[in-house]
């Protein structure tokens, strides 16, 4: 999605700055949804998670579409009604995330785990060399890695993009302080902060690297992959090319929602990103097939909770892979 004017983003666009403070990149609806949260009984969270998705699903507009387009490609069949309930479906797991993440905030003992691979797991946490951890956007990013952090026994490096309005990503870093611990630390994926040198020797020092890999945002080199004979989608370089330079293994991850602060983790089998010959992108591509495989398999099986709010499957180029 373009930038919007008035505020540096970090491709160098400009972002408008407290024009729309209802708007889906308002700091209003997280700060709304925290209050809620903080101050409402268990018994009527329900209703709060209800009442608020609505609410927030009629001022989203730029949500709601990309969610739409993304629900579109998946169910190509589906009626506008039947697309416009999903689509708050999604909504309505939106939100049980966050409070999720309210309450973990308060009491980090409240959430309950379940590992599904713990072979991999275990393979994971005793690798000799550095790990790349590679995820989508299901769950909840930052509670399950400052939680991990410590069952791995090693340093968790989580990569995030900078939120697009300036006060809701202030509001965001403070909270992400709140979880950081002695293995865990957030990195901002910002304009001079020479992130490729830092998460290299991290890998180096046989740490974690944790990556959102099912989008691509500003200026990310992305990799297009064919999701159907349809559809493609853009997923980051980086970590494969990590892959690609340190030899470190990449283990796909995701969270599935069980339900109120109830999480499985489903660890899938790691690959590499390995040259075979003079022909880099080839080797990018194998890898991110590899990994868009995973993610439409767990996409498909776990839609509405797949937390995507830009257009990430679209329409195939002529020359799309």
């Amino acid at each position: 999605m373009a930038p919007e004017a008035g505020q540096q983003s970090p491709s160098g666009g400009r972002r408008r700055r407290g024009k729309n403070k209802l708007g889906a990149y308002s700091d209003f609806w997280p700060h709304y949804l925290n209050w809620g949260a903080r101050h409402c009984p268990w018994t009527i969270e329900p209703t709060l998670i209800t009442l608020y998705s609505f609410f927030f699903f009629l001022a989203a507009k730029t949500f709601r579409q990309g969610i739409q387009a993304n629900l579109k490609a998946l169910f190509p069949t589906a009626s506008p009604l039947q697309l416009w309930t999903r689509t708050y479906r999604v909504f309505w797991n939106f939100a049980a995330v966050a409070v999720d993440g309210v309450r973990s905030r308060e009491n980090p003992k409240i959430v309950e785990w379940e590992i599904d691979g713990l072979a991999q797991f275990e393979e994971l946490r005793r690798c000799p060399t550095g790990v790349i951890v590679i995820t989508a956007h299901m769950g909840n990013y930052d509670l399950a890695g400052s939680t991990f952090a410590e069952r791995f026994g090693r340093t968790v490096h989580a990569v995030r993009a900078p939120e697009r309005n300036p006060e809701l990503h202030a509001l965001k870093k403070a909270e992400l302080e709140e979880q950081e611990r002695d293995h865990y630390r957030v990195i901002y994926n910002e304009p001079g902060n020479m992130l490729g040198i830092t998460l290299t020797q991290a890998l180096q020092r046989n740490e974690v690297v944790a990556i959102q890999a099912d989008r691509v945002l500003f200026d990310v080199s992305p990799t297009t992959v064919g999701w159907d004979e349809n559809h493609e989608i853009d997923v980051p370089q980086g970590p494969f090319i990590l892959s690609l330079t340190t030899g470190c293994p990449i283990y796909p991850l995701f969270m599935i929602r069980r339900g109120r602060c109830r999480y499985r983790v489903q660890i899938g089998e790691p690959f590499h990103c390995r040259r075979t010959g003079r022909d880099k992108e080839a080797d990018l591509q194998r890898a991110g097939r590899a990994w868009v495989d995973l993610l439409k398999k767990t996409v498909e099986r776990h839609w509405s909770q797949w937390l995507v709010v830009e257009r990430n499957l679209k329409p195939k180029t002529k020359n799309g892979a």
